[in-house]
C-alpha cells in the first residue's frame, strides 16, 4: 500500500471537525442576530404604523382643538421640535438615546374614548394595550402664525426601551390654519 492510498489521519479528521464546529458556531451567532433584528424591525414597523395613524387623525381635527394646542413651549424651536435636549430633526436626529426624558405637549392618555384611531385598547398597538408592547406615544405641537398664514407643525413620537436606552420613531406633519382672505 502506498502512502497516497491510505485514509485520512486522525489529525486531519480533527482539523476538519474543528473547522466545521467553527462554522456552525458562526451560524448560530448569525441566527441570534437575525432574530434580534427581526424583533427590532417589528417594533419599528409597529411604531411607524401607530405614529402615522395618530398623525393622520390629528390632522383631521379642527385647528382649534385642544389636542392641537401647544401646551409646552419649552420644546419649540425655530425650525425644530425639541424633546429634552435632543433634536427630533436637524443635524443630529438619532433614534437611539440614553437618559432620554420626554418634554412633550400631549400624551396618548389624553385621547378620548371615542378616538377613531389606535388607542390603548387597539389590538394593533400590541398584545392588548400600548403598555404591553412597552410603547410610549406622545406628540408635540409648534404653531407658526404670520400676517397671512397660520399652521401647526405636529411631531408624533413613539418610543420603546432598547437595551439600556430608548429607540424612537418620529413622524412629522402640518395642520394648515384658515386661509387668509383680504
Amino acid at each position: 500500500m502506498t502512502r497516497a492510498q491510505r485514509g485520512s489521519t486522525l489529525i486531519e479528521a480533527m482539523i476538519a471537525m474543528s473547522v466545521m464546529l467553527t462554522g456552525a458556531a458562526a451560524m448560530v451567532g448569525l441566527n441570534r442576530q437575525a432574530l434580534f433584528f427581526n424583533g427590532d424591525g417589528r417594533k419599528m414597523t409597529r411604531a411607524a404604523a401607530i405614529a402615522g395613524d395618530l398623525l393622520t387623525n390629528l390632522e383631521r381635527l379642527p385647528y382649534s382643538d385642544a389636542l392641537l394646542s401647544n401646551t409646552n413651549t419649552s420644546n419649540d424651536g425655530a425650525a425644530y421640535f425639541h424633546v429634552s435636549s435632543h433634536r427630533i430633526t436637524g443635524s443630529t436626529p438619532g433614534i437611539e438615546e440614553s437618559n432620554w426624558t420626554p418634554s412633550v405637549d400631549h400624551y396618548a392618555s389624553e385621547l378620548p374614548a371615542n378616538w377613531p384611531g389606535v388607542t390603548n385598547g387597539s389590538a394593533i398597538a400590541g398584545k392588548t394595550t400600548l403598555g404591553d408592547s412597552q410603547l410610549q406615544v406622545f406628540w408635540n405641537i409648534n404653531e407658526t402664525a404670520g400676517p397671512t398664514y397660520s399652521y401647526k407643525q405636529i411631531a408624533v413620537i413613539v418610543r420603546w426601551p432598547h437595551g439600556n436606552s430608548w429607540r424612537r420613531m418620529v413622524v412629522l406633519g402640518v395642520k394648515p390654519g384658515a386661509p387668509y382672505i383680504p
